[in-house]
C-alpha cells in the first residue's frame, strides 16, 4: 500500500492497484487467465488402483476453447471405466484429470 495525501487533515492509505510488466513492458497476464476447462474430465471416483509407477499413454484431451487434442502423458491410476492422466499445460487448473479408459492408449 502506498500513503496518499488527500487533504491538510493528514495522510490516508489507500490500495494503488500495481501492473506487472514483462522485459518488453507488455502487461503479464494473470495467473487464471488462459485456463480452460477439459470437458471430457470426470469426478475423481470413489475407489481406485494407484499404479506402481506411472505407465507412458497417449490420451485425448477436449479443451474449452482449443477442441481436441492427443497428448503424451502418463497414466498413474485408473478404474475399470476412468484412467487418471498428468496434464503438464498451463491451461489447465488441474495436474491430472480423470478420462475414459477408452480415450486412453498405451504407447
Amino acid at each position: 500500500m502506498q500513503t496518499r495525501l488527500t487533504d491538510e487533515r493528514g495522510p490516508t492509505t489507500a490500495a494503488v492497484p500495481t501492473v506487472n510488466l514483462d522485459w518488453n513492458g507488455r502487461r503479464e497476464p494473470a495467473w487464471y487467465e488462459g485456463h480452460q476447462r477439459i470437458l471430457n474430465a470426470h469426478e475423481v471416483p470413489k475407489r481406485f488402483t494407484q499404479a506402481r509407477a506411472p505407465i507412458p499413454v497417449r490420451a485425448r484431451l477436449e479443451w474449452e476453447h482449443d477442441g481436441v487434442e492427443l497428448t503424451d502423458t502418463v497414466a498413474t491410476a485408473w478404474t475399470h471405466s476412468l484412467a487418471l492422466v498428468a496434464v503438464d499445460d498451463a491451461r489447465s487448473r488441474f495436474r491430472g484429470v480423470w478420462v475414459d479408459i477408452g480415450e486412453v492408449v498405451r504407447r
